[in-house]
């Protein structure tokens, strides 16, 4: 079940990253991120399990990883007591999670970049900077701007990965990358019991997807009134 799900979440992918290219390509856009700047790789990830799925897949074949796993599993689990107590319907909550610097346990403490780049979700993947990289830095005080396209994009595979979780009939849930991953990491191995384990956690920082989308939902239309 695992490498199906894998499969069409990267394609997905593809088809994102081709759109948003043309749409940066057609403003004139061009990120100024660069290589080993990891400023992005502090914040709080959020992605559907589908996501996390293709994570654990690309986890497990990867040469930095495969011989690794208990030592990755320990990580997340350390990782996930910052988020224990942190709502994920809550913005503001997720917002106040960079002033904790805890970096992504996939940040490679060598090169500062990704170790598994390729199968990077899509809250990562399309989410770029086009102001000075310096203002990336934590003790910046000014504004960093970035590219909407991303806020355009991540909703919509969102939704498409959702249908694969669905047509699987997988719970279509949504939360914090590392508990998340753990929980992939766990059914790639032993299958739907991961799952349950995780719903009978009831940890805050785990959602089903649905409930998120209206929440987000019920905020914008507040905003507009």
């Amino acid at each position: 079940m695992s490498a199906p799900i894998t499969r069409r979440v990267l394609a997905i992918y593809k088809e994102a990253d081709a759109i948003v290219e043309q749409r940066m390509a057609a403003t004139c856009i061009a990120p100024t991120c660069v290589k080993g700047c990891d400023a992005c790789c502090h914040q709080l990830v959020a992605l559907d399990f589908a996501s996390a799925i293709a994570l654990a897949v690309a986890i497990v074949a990867s040469p930095a990883w495969k011989d690794r796993l208990p030592e990755l599993r320990a990580k997340l689990r350390d990782a996930m007591q910052a988020t224990a107590d942190l709502d994920i319907n809550d913005a503001a909550a997720r917002g106040k999670y960079l002033q904790l610097r805890r970096p992504c346990v996939l940040l490679d403490e060598t090169t500062r970049t990704c170790s598994v780049y390729d199968a990077r979700p899509s809250p990562c993947r399309h989410y770029a900077v086009v102001s000075d990289p310096a203002h990336c830095h934590f003790d910046y005080t000014g504004l960093v701007s970035i590219v909407a396209i991303g806020s355009y994009i991540q909703p919509q595979v969102m939704l498409r990965n959702l249908a694969i979780l669905e047509e699987a009939d997988l719970p279509m849930l949504f939360g914090a990358m590392q508990t998340m991953l753990l929980t992939a990491l766990d059914y790639v191995r032993r299958g739907d019991s991961a799952i349950v384990d995780l719903l009978r956690a009831q940890r805050p920082d785990v959602a089903l997807a649905e409930d998120v989308i209206e929440q987000s939902t019920n905020r914008a239309q507040g905003g507009r009134r």
